[in-house]
């Protein structure tokens, strides 16, 4: 179902499936959006589906840095076994910058996890 933008408003958010622009429409429950292809959110379901987002690629974030810390630090042992010194303190300096910045990564999903207490 498109929209009928003469009823619409642009919301100001993408839509989380498409990425395309959502369009606040008129009704009830207050907010209605819709994209132009159709996708269809209030404002509880569109909440929900970008905190899943956001999850997902803070998870994504981690997982990288976390796999970058680990190649850094076996290339800096196979560069060691080669006697390339300067190299191997390339790779560990990399490696700890990484491994730095996805302990800032796991404090945020710490962070993030959802409140046992909270009833929604």
């Amino acid at each position: 179902m498109t929209i009928d933008e003469s009823n619409a408003r642009p919301a100001g958010f993408g839509c989380p499936h498409c990425h395309g622009a959502l369009f606040e429409i008129p009704g009830e429950p207050a907010p209605r959006l819709r994209c132009r292809v159709g996708h269809a959110w209030t404002g509880g379901t569109l909440l929900d589906e970008q905190g899943a987002a956001m999850e997902g690629a803070v998870w994504m974030a981690l997982r990288g840095l976390e796999e970058k810390a680990a190649l850094s630090h076996q290339m800096a042992e196979a560069a060691r076994q080669r006697g390339s010194g300067l190299a191997a303190e390339r790779y560990d300096a990399a490696g700890a910058d990484n491994l730095q910045a996805s302990r800032l990564i796991r404090r945020l999903v710490d962070q993030m996890a959802p409140d046992p207490d909270d009833d929604r």
